[in-house]
């Protein structure tokens, strides 16, 4: 058993692979000053013009594939209230927004078919924009009927919960139809920590087996919990926060064949690590960029790939 402390801060492929297919037109443009751009020499002047044609062709493109297919994932909200005390005798509820963004397409370039870029002046200033028309395939989605929760204490019947206090341990329960296997990931949308395969389970690095139709809790040292057989594995996390509210988001991912995981940073390689989360271990994690550039990667390339989302909040 191990103690998981979770601390946040506030290709192409055969076509035949994809669906439905659109093709979409869509422009970018940016504008810049009119006496810093003609202060560029010649050369200069066409190196920076093409730069910044690559690069709204590239915005371009990518706001096309989002209008050919809006994103079935999408930005997280949160609304929060609490009481602001200003004196002994009056106090003011105070409401607090958080907004957190994470998109993904739902499309796959099959193919540019046209580039176009102008340049003209506009209001004293000089624009560049670029108008791309794309060809786009819609990619397929498992739809399996996975079922999962989570949950503050470990009965199933009372304690299912996704608002959290600081100190409290989380769990969270799987259920499949079909056997397969999963990996879970959770993200503060700085950066992201692997929770499952569990820290020091050397067998399973990538993803776990899971059977159909068994009900797992997950992040449980109860023996009668574990369903793997490995309670000396389990890890127990505790959620800790530097902020007076934190959103973060559970990725649970599916598949019914086994697949990788993504590049990950090991924390606890530092031998002062332990020391300063009181004996808490600290996730392998790695930027949240990178997790979502190789999960969009396996949305593309795996078309039994499933993810399941969770949003929870902790509340210092």
């Amino acid at each position: 058993m191990n103690k998981i402390l979770l601390y946040f801060y506030l290709i192409t492929l055969p076509l035949s692979v994809f669906g439905q297919r659109v093709e979409v037109v869509e422009s970018s443009r940016q504008y810049y000053d009119m006496d810093v751009f003609n202060s560029y020499q010649k050369r200069e002047k066409k190196k920076f013009i093409k730069q910044q044609e690559a690069i709204l062709s590239k915005q371009a493109t990518r706001r096309a594939l989002f209008k050919a297919f809006p994103s079935s994932l999408t930005a997280a909200s949160v609304k929060f209230s609490e009481n602001v005390k200003f004196d002994q005798f009056s106090a003011k509820t105070q409401s607090t927004y958080k907004r957190y963004m994470h998109e993904f397409a739902n499309a796959q370039l099959v193919e540019v078919t046209d580039t176009d870029c102008r340049r003209f002046e506009e209001n004293g200033e000089i624009c560049i924009e670029c108008t791309v028309s794309i060809i786009a395939a819609k990619i397929p989605e498992s739809n399996i009927n996975i079922k999962v929760a989570t949950y503050d204490g470990t009965d199933l019947e009372l304690n299912a919960e996704t608002d959290f206090n600081e100190g409290q341990n989380l769990f969270l329960s799987f259920l499949s139809p079909i056997s397969g296997y999963i990996s879970i990931y959770l993200d503060d949308f700085k950066e992201t920590s692997r929770l499952l395969p569990y820290y020091y389970d050397s067998k399973n690095e990538a993803c776990i087996k899971v059977e159909a139709d068994v009900e797992y809790l997950l992040f449980s040292a109860k023996k009668e919990n574990d369903k793997f057989n490995n309670v000396e594995l389990v890890d127990e996390l505790s959620l800790s926060t530097n902020s007076s509210y934190d959103l973060n988001r559970i990725y649970i991912l599916y598949s019914k064949t086994p697949f990788d995981k993504p590049l990950l940073n090991v924390p606890n390689e530092n031998r002062f690590a332990n020391e300063q989360n009181d004996g808490y271990l600290i996730p392998k994690n790695t930027q949240s960029e990178n997790f979502m550039n190789w999960l969009q990667k396996k949305r593309l390339r795996e078309k039994n790939f499933q993810i399941e989302i969770i949003d929870i909040s902790i509340k210092r």
